[in-house]
């Protein structure tokens, strides 16, 4: 679907929306949660705007990488991983 597209498009339209009544920007996320074969519960987020990848760590949202290049590959930041 991203064929001849430009870096940082998105499928499913703008990554960023303005409240007209407030002025608050909303920016469209997802969020994968995990259950493996043990019973441990991952939940990860993906910020369309930013292209960060976030890991729900002890209660908050921790950024572990983000998305690069055309086909977004995950490059996680320095010390960071999918698992804690």
């Amino acid at each position: 679907m991203g064929a001849l597209r430009p870096e940082g498009w998105s499928p499913l339209g703008t990554s960023r929306l303005l409240e007209q009544e407030t002025g608050r920007i909303w920016e469209r996320e997802l969020y994968i949660f995990h259950k493996d074969k043990l019973g441990h519960c991952s939940a990860y987020s993906y910020n369309y705007a930013t292209r960060v990848v976030s890991a729900l760590r002890a209660g908050h949202w921790i950024p572990i990488g983000k998305a690069e290049g055309h086909w977004g590959a995950f490059k996680a930041f320095e010390g960071k991983d999918w698992l804690p």
